[in-house]
């Protein structure tokens, strides 16, 4: 568990971080330029009311609702084996041997197990939120750029919407979106290092004949019928949400 306890401050200091550089909506107007992306819009009125736009867009109650029912379902999955296992007092089969068997074995006491796994639960559910909360917050900030960028349909349609107008003879050869490079270089720098934390996750948690070495990612193909990447549900959760992002 205490893997966990240290992650959870250090998630929410990231997040809070990430979104303050890429997506600072905390003032109710615009202040300065506002954020890199809305700072693509002509100075002026229309960058207002990009940045009005732009809140809307990611205060969403929908955005919100999303993070909630995704989140929800992720923990009724992975947390059904453990329930199970408690209701029916037999372990899983991709069930990993650590404290949260003892009392099958008679070595805890069985509401000692259920409250630190309850606790557990409580601290991972923060976890699956802070994640997705930075997953669906990088795609609606990109989703917003795409539905801005200047067409002619879209001007005829809606001549008040703001627009992001792409700059062919930009000199920095940027098509004038240079304003917003720390916007998305830094989502996909947080993708390197979130995929290699869990490359390396994967020394304690693979189950296979032996201990992972460093030379068995050297080998390729790798022998799937021996090494277990992603054992469980768990697993699986922690490695496809954690590649989203770099789509």
């Amino acid at each position: 568990m205490w893997p966990q306890v240290v992650l959870l401050p250090l998630f929410l200091f990231v997040v809070r971080w990430v979104f303050r550089r890429i997506a600072d909506i905390s003032s109710p107007t615009l202040q300065g330029d506002g954020p890199p992306l809305v700072s693509l819009f002509k100075i002026g009125e229309e960058r207002e009311r990009a940045y009005v736009a732009f809140r809307a867009w990611m205060l969403s109650p929908n955005l919100a609702l999303l993070i909630i029912v995704v989140v929800t379902l992720l923990m009724v999955v992975e947390g059904r084996s453990d329930m199970m296992m408690f209701v029916t007092g037999e372990s899983s089969p991709t069930a990993q041997l650590d404290w949260s068997l003892m009392h099958l074995i008679g070595q805890a006491d069985v509401a000692g197990v259920v409250l630190l796994w309850i606790s557990t639960e409580f601290v991972q559910l923060m976890l699956f939120f802070l994640r997705f909360i930075a997953i669906f917050g990088v795609c609606a900030h990109n989703l917003f750029l795409l539905k801005h960028i200047w067409q002619r349909s879209r001007a005829k349609a809606n001549p008040h919407q703001p627009l992001i107008r792409i700059d062919l003879d930009d000199s920095e050869r940027c098509m004038g979106l240079r304003g917003a490079s720390t916007a998305f270089n830094l989502p996909i720098l947080l993708a390197v290092i979130g995929g290699s934390g869990i490359l390396l996750s994967r020394f304690s948690n693979v189950i296979g004949q032996g201990k992972l070495q460093w030379s068995d990612f050297a080998d390729w193909p790798i022998d799937s019928n021996t090494l277990f990447f992603f054992p469980d549900t768990g697993q699986w959760i922690l490695a496809v949400p954690g590649s989203f992002p770099s789509l």
